[in-house]
């Protein structure tokens, strides 16, 4: 049975009385906080939800904002939940409340610096598994020596247009990876918005991509890694350029 969505939305509806519609985009709502960035409410009926998303944002273009806000991880401190029964809208709406009046005053500083700390917090959860399986952090890399001259490399690459992240999983000779990259797979899929998963749900997809593809990179000889190309999602092609004595023979 599906939802009646528009049931959701005119229950919370009222929450945005306090902020100007966007002129451009029905259910975009905003406001501008006492100390200058941006506060933004989308209420956004979906066919078998209510998509509510609420949050700060630093923004270039106040046009931009009075004409259609910002969306998804544009949002740079963000709740974002889908809502199908009244006891999910009222959930959804004590955070959209707490958000907004823990941070709706606060200095651009104190807001960045609470980012910088979920988001360091965040990274934490990566360090907490990888770390005793024997991997090492520098920066976003956290890299594995098979003590075969090669490594195994967990990558967390910062989307340039949002904030969200890829994941990257390489395979490459040591010290070779721009040269040699054995490897180049991203086993966790595509953006994946950082604020808004759950810690537990992260542990629990990062333990499966584990035990599926990391794990197997770390203990596997390369000539069994080179008939097991399904382990990585895609076959593993070499690039740019093939070493002289390559273990693929898919490459070779």
């Amino acid at each position: 049975m599906y939802p009646d969505i528009d049931a959701l939305y005119q229950a919370i509806l009222p929450i945005s009385a306090p902020l100007h519609s966007c002129t451009d985009a029905r259910g975009r709502f905003w406001d501008r906080t006492p100390t200058g960035f941006a506060y933004v409410l989308n209420l956004l009926p979906q066919e078998d939800a209510l998509l509510i998303e609420a949050g700060f944002l630093f923004p270039t273009d106040w046009d931009y904002i009075a004409s259609i806000g910002g969306r998804d991880t544009s949002i740079r401190l963000r709740v974002i939940r889908r809502v199908r029964t009244e006891e999910e809208l009222h959930a959804a709406m004590a955070e959209v409340e707490a958000l907004r009046s823990a941070w709706f005053s606060a200095t651009r500083e104190e807001l960045k610096a609470h980012i910088a700390s979920l988001q360091k917090a965040f990274l934490q959860r990566i360090t907490a598994q990888l770390k005793p399986l024997g991997f090492r952090k520098k920066a976003a890399n956290w890299t594995f020596q098979r003590g075969d001259g090669y490594e195994v490399v967990w990558n967390a690459q910062k989307s340039l247009y949002s904030d969200g992240y890829y994941f990257n999983l390489y395979l490459h000779r040591v010290g070779m990876r721009e040269l040699y990259g054995c490897i180049d797979t991203r086993p966790m899929g595509e953006l994946l918005d950082w604020q808004t998963i759950s810690g537990e749900a992260f542990d629990a997809r990062l333990r499966t991509v584990i035990e599926q593809h990391i794990r197997p990179l770390m203990t596997l000889p390369l000539s069994e890694i080179a008939q097991n190309p399904t382990l990585f999602g895609k076959p593993a092609l070499c690039t740019p350029r093939r070493c002289a004595d390559c273990w693929n023979p898919e490459d070779a």
